[in-house]
């Protein structure tokens, strides 16, 4: 841009904070030419810095073909900033559940995350020991002796209340399923969509019908209107369907 003095100031800068700021003060910054140097910029400083550190330069090399990506430390999401506590929930090790009567052992292949694990995580709901997780999906390699629904090789999703149990939820390698919170997943749906449906189909449904919640009777048919707060998130979006499924009259809200 060819503010000089900025340019100075930044490379006798002694903190990347100092050096951010700075660069926030650029004089007659042009977006294009940013655009079109960007890249050439980032791979020149990392290449000097890893170049006169042979510390950090060993450790770069060290990642081989690891993917490495630009975080916050408390951002949680690569396990940067992970608390002590939440590593070793991710380590620790359970013997496979064994199915009761009307239960199944899912094999899983695919996991969903919802609020309730994240919540459930942040404040140690729980406690220790606890496998959290609500939504997946897989095979069934066992079934229950009174189980009628499901048979050993089936595809299904399922939902659990992760953490309920010690060492019972969805972010296991194997997951036990109750055949009445469960279906097999069709042909026409991928497995990863199927992970996301049950806990947010469910909670559609109880919200609607539950004695404890609208408990609305589903033969009303038209004689029903329902205002339905959320349409465009995932609750919403079942809730709406289940609804009309139900010949209601539909009002919602969404942003």
């Amino acid at each position: 841009m060819g503010n000089t003095e900025v340019a100075d100031r930044i490379a006798e800068a002694d903190t990347p904070a100092k050096a951010k700021q700075l660069g926030r003060e650029v004089r007659n910054f042009q977006q294009k030419i940013w655009d079109d140097n960007c890249d050439r910029v980032v791979e020149e400083g990392n290449y000097a810095k890893f170049k006169r550190n042979e510390k950090l330069k060993e450790i770069l090399l060290g990642t081989e073909q690891r993917a490495l990506v630009e975080t916050s430390p408390n951002d949680r999401l690569w396990n940067i900033g992970s608390t002590l506590m939440m590593l070793r929930a991710m380590k620790t090790e359970v013997s496979i559940p064994q199915p009761g009567e009307h239960e199944v052992l899912v094999k899983n292949s695919f996991v969903a995350q919802n609020p309730t694990d994240v919540q459930s995580l942040d404040n140690n709901a729980f406690g220790d020991g606890t496998a959290l997780g609500c939504d997946f999906v897989g095979k069934v390699e066992e079934v229950g002796k009174k189980v009628s629904r499901h048979k050993k090789g089936d595809t299904i999703t399922a939902l659990i209340w992760g953490g309920e149990v010690k060492g019972h939820g969805a972010y296991n390698e194997y997951t036990i399923a109750n055949e009445f919170i469960s279906f097999k997943v069709p042909n026409s749906t991928s497995l990863e969509a199927a992970a996301t449906v049950p806990l947010a189909c469910c909670t559609g449904w109880l919200a609607l019908f539950s004695k404890d919640c609208l408990a609305i009777d589903r033969k009303s048919g038209e004689q029903t209107s329902v205002l339905i707060w959320g349409g465009s998130s995932s609750v919403g979006l079942y809730a709406t369907q289940i609804a009309r499924q139900h010949n209601f009259n539909v009002v919602t809200v969404c942003t």
